[in-house]
C-alpha cells in the first residue's frame, strides 16, 4: 500500500492505492484547505485545496482537466488534493 508524507505535520499515513491525497489528508485529521471554500472534490474553480506532492511520477495521477484549465497556477508539483489519486509513495506539503 502506498505512503503518503505529510511535511507539515510530520505524519505518515499508509492508503489504498487510487486515495485521493485530500481523502488520506482528511482520514488522517489534517486539514488542506486554507479557506472556507469547498468544492466536494470536484476540483470547482475556487477549489482550495492545493498542495505540492513530490515523488516518482507514477506514484500520482496525471494531472486532471480541471488542474489542466487555461489561467489556473497548477504549476510544476502544485495539485489539487481532492483531484491527485495516490498510486505511490509519495510526500505532501500544504501551502503556507
Amino acid at each position: 500500500m502506498p505512503k503518503i508524507y505529510f511535511k507539515n505535520e510530520e505524519l505518515t499515513v499508509e492508503v489504498e492505492a487510487g486515495t485521493t491525497v485530500k481523502a488520506a489528508a482528511d482520514a488522517a485529521g489534517i486539514v488542506v484547505r486554507r479557506t472556507s471554500v469547498n468544492c466536494g472534490g470536484r476540483g470547482l474553480p475556487g477549489c482550495s485545496c492545493k498542495v505540492w506532492v513530490r515523488g516518482p511520477e507514477r506514484a500520482v495521477s496525471p494531472k486532471s482537466f480541471v488542474e489542466r484549465i487555461p489561467g489556473r497556477t497548477m504549476v510544476g508539483e502544485l495539485r489539487l488534493a481532492c483531484q491527485a489519486k495516490v498510486f505511490g509513495d509519495l510526500t505532501v506539503a500544504t501551502q503556507g
